[in-house]
């Protein structure tokens, strides 16, 4: 059979490259655009900063309660003071406000009421000067 000058060429012709047809099938690799990119990217990060707002928020839960026990008193949020207020989202996860903390002074080192400060904004932390087997006398600011 010929069309118009040109061969048609069969399977068995000389011509034929049979390597062409049977090429083995690629799978194609998963694509996206950079549209999904930035969208899966800020969603992984949204998950990530509530996942670690969560955390603090169960730090501050255990803190509260070691303080407790280790003879710390803790008073509740009177009044609102500008600034100093316990963030939104945490307020959202259950957080409750303090108002100060009074600790024995021979009780806690710096880097604890460093972490107490960093949990608790809201708190003021005052620090009493008298030891877990006397009674108080004057308190001393820590903040």
């Amino acid at each position: 059979m010929r069309l118009a000058g040109s061969a048609v060429l069969k399977r068995n012709d000389a011509g034929y490259n049979s390597s062409m047809s049977e090429a083995p099938k690629r799978r194609r690799r998963w694509t996206f655009s950079l549209r999904t990119m930035f969208v899966a990217v800020t969603l992984v990060g949204i998950a990530c900063g509530i996942g670690w707002t969560v955390h603090r928020v169960h730090d501050r839960d255990r803190l509260l309660a070691s303080l407790r026990v280790r003879g710390a008193l803790v008073g509740k949020a009177v009044s609102d003071v500008p600034g100093r207020a316990v963030p939104i989202l945490w307020s959202m996860l259950g957080a409750r406000p303090v108002g100060v903390f009074v600790l024995p002074e021979d009780g806690f080192t710096n880097a604890e009421v460093a972490e107490i400060a960093a949990l608790f904004p809201e708190a003021a932390i005052k620090e009493h000067t008298w030891r877990m087997d006397r009674g108080p006398s004057t308190p001393s600011n820590r903040r």
